[in-house]
């Protein structure tokens, strides 16, 4: 059984918002850390004026209770570097917490109607094979 699917027996309770509207609970940094690690980076691209490429990254809060999951993404006009999800720790491994939310947020992302297979991957703790996996089970 892959981390990640062990991941998401687990009983957290992990919380995501629609793109745009991330969560900001007490003792969210308010600025991504320098610490973070990457997740991935994936991309889906229909035409040459409409694509979509969520980089995320991980990060604990300062007292190590929480994790938190980043997305980046610079298009022409709009910048986003956000919490986009977050769980608390309870025992999760950093790789099995990015699982987890990386799913979340992808499964209550208002935009997923428009999702398919990403059609690239850029591996983190995440492997290609994994990030598959993720998206199949909620695009």
């Amino acid at each position: 059984m892959s981390p990640i699917k062990s991941s998401l027996q687990k009983p957290a309770a992990p919380e995501a918002a629609a793109r745009f509207q991330a969560p900001k609970p007490p003792g969210t940094p308010a600025a991504r850390p320098r610490s973070v690690k990457l997740v991935a980076a994936v991309g889906w691209r229909w035409s040459a004026g409409n694509s979509r490429r969520d980089t995320c990254f991980i990060s604990s809060d300062g007292i190590c209770s929480r994790w938190y999951l980043w997305q980046f993404d610079r298009d022409d006009d709009l910048t986003i570097d956000d919490v986009i999800a977050h769980c608390s720790r309870a025992q999760l491994t950093e790789t099995e917490a990015a699982g987890l939310l990386l799913e979340t947020f992808w499964a209550k992302d208002a935009w997923n109607a428009d999702l398919e297979a990403p059609h690239w991957i850029s591996p983190g703790l995440l492997t290609e094979a994994e990030v598959q996996e993720i998206a199949g089970r909620v695009v």
